[in-house]
């Protein structure tokens, strides 16, 4: 016996402080004493030999044990982010990091002094089996592990090889608002007939389907003020951002409550019809068929050109987004389509007449370049073509209106002109009113 330091033949006695003896020293309960973590009694050791006596205190401290604090608080902890791509989207792990060195130290601040760190063991656990064996104990770093939703863990204290008490209590994961019906345009049009611009709206939502979620929105990391909704118009492009916070209330009082807060962010591109077209182009070549035209527009789209045609599969996309060259052009009347493929739409050039002049003909019936004609012009593109026929030395064989005669079939006054050059002078009036002039001359084969 510690009170005896072990000697043989004692008695020994407790006394209140007030020397009431105590004569039931097991169950024994002084219900007059204040409730306080200690409680001082006096002892009496009697040698029964000798009948000498001796006198001391002896201090009671009252410890929590496994059914005096086997309910802990809970804690809460927000959702961990688990995006792959943490800058532009947030998204819920199911599970969350918890710092339990902190619950150790709202331990002991709530023992009135009774634990401390320096005494006392404090071990976490899964299980109330492991708990009491001391088996798959939970080390630290405890931010190191991860848990989910629920979790119930086990503090296990222990001063020396005594177990003091285990108790234990729930991890609770508070998930990150995350957006379910997401809607991201990506592309919005402002297209601007005649320099006045066309703002398209669009909507973008990141609504999370709870109805207590707060939204803040911002555009080129600028806070758009009176914007909390799930949704926003949009009338311009920009990197949006949408904060989601969730407010969780968790156990009664306010110690406990926690904010999530997830994010997304939407980047959206302006885009625009092609405008402000400008055309070059090149006809009339020896080969008669190696005509071009390049093609210059200006605008915020994405564009790829078609020649006569504005189906989808004709439509090419060049090594310039703003200009295309088409080569072999045929004469006649040509129309180019410009196609922004961010799908603002569709635009197309005016006519463009492609004409070309006979370098030679072959009038010898056989009904292949029979007459001299200009190729092209057989379309309403044209009003008027006035065409004059010169020998070499400037003598005038034919005067021929193309659009009522089908051109010059190498006779002056009937008779049949011998090979050779002639030359021309031709004026082209279109429905605009334009007027084109060309002169030159061709080969008269006789075969």
């Amino acid at each position: 016996m510690e009170l005896s330091n072990n000697a043989a033949d004692v008695s020994v006695e407790f006394f209140e402080l007030d020397d009431t003896l105590i004569n039931n020293k097991v169950g024994y309960i002084n219900r007059k004493a204040a409730i306080t973590n200690s409680h001082i009694l006096k002892v009496k050791v009697t040698n029964n030999t000798t009948g000498c006596s001796v006198f001391g205190q002896i201090e009671l401290k009252v410890t929590p044990t496994t059914s005096g604090f086997n309910q802990l608080k809970n804690i809460y902890k927000a959702e961990n982010n688990a995006s792959t791509d943490i800058t532009n989207f947030s998204k819920g792990s199911n599970d969350a990091t918890f710092n339990l060195d902190e619950k150790i130290d709202k331990v002991i601040s709530n023992s009135s002094g009774v634990f401390n760190r320096s005494e006392y063991q404090f071990k976490y656990y899964l299980t109330s089996e492991d708990a009491a064996k001391e088996t798959n104990e939970i080390t630290a770093p405890y931010t190191a592990n991860r848990y989910s939703n629920g979790t119930k863990i086990y503090l296990r204290i222990s001063k020396g090889n005594t177990c003091e008490g285990i108790a234990e209590f729930n991890l609770f994961v508070n998930k990150l608002p995350e957006p379910l019906n997401v809607i991201n345009p990506n592309i919005i049009c402002l297209n601007f007939p005649n320099n006045s611009p066309v703002l398209e709206t669009k909507n973008i939502s990141s609504d999370t389907g709870n109805s207590i979620d707060n939204y803040k929105w911002f555009l080129n990391s600028i806070e758009i003020p009176n914007e909390t909704n799930s949704t926003l118009i949009i009338n311009k492009g920009g990197i949006y951002k949408v904060l989601i916070n969730r407010y969780y209330p968790n156990e009664p009082g306010n110690e406990d409550d926690i904010e999530t807060t997830g994010y997304k962010t939407f980047s959206v591109q302006e885009s625009s019809i092609a405008e402000n077209i400008s055309i070059k182009y090149i006809d009339n070549q020896d080969e008669g068929f190696n005509n071009t035209i390049t093609i210059n527009v200006e605008g915020l789209g994405d564009y790829e050109y078609a020649l006569n045609t504005n189906s989808l599969s004709d439509f090419k996309k060049g090594d310039n987004n703003l200009s295309y060259t088409f080569t072999n052009v045929p004469t006649g009347l040509n129309k180019i389509y410009i196609r922004d493929r961010n799908e603002c739409g569709i635009v197309n050039t005016n006519e463009i007449s492609f004409i070309y002049f006979q370098r030679h003909f072959t009038p010898n019936g056989d009904g292949v370049n029979d007459t001299w004609n200009i190729s092209g012009i057989d379309n309403n593109f044209y009003t008027d073509v006035d065409l004059q026929i010169f020998d070499r030395f400037g003598k005038v064989l034919k005067i021929i209106d193309l659009k009522t005669e089908n051109g010059w079939n190498g006779t002056y006054n009937g008779k049949l002109l011998p090979t050779n050059d002639y030359w021309y002078n031709a004026v082209l009036k279109d429905v605009n009113g334009n007027i084109r002039k060309q002169t030159g001359h061709f080969s008269l084969l006789r075969k």
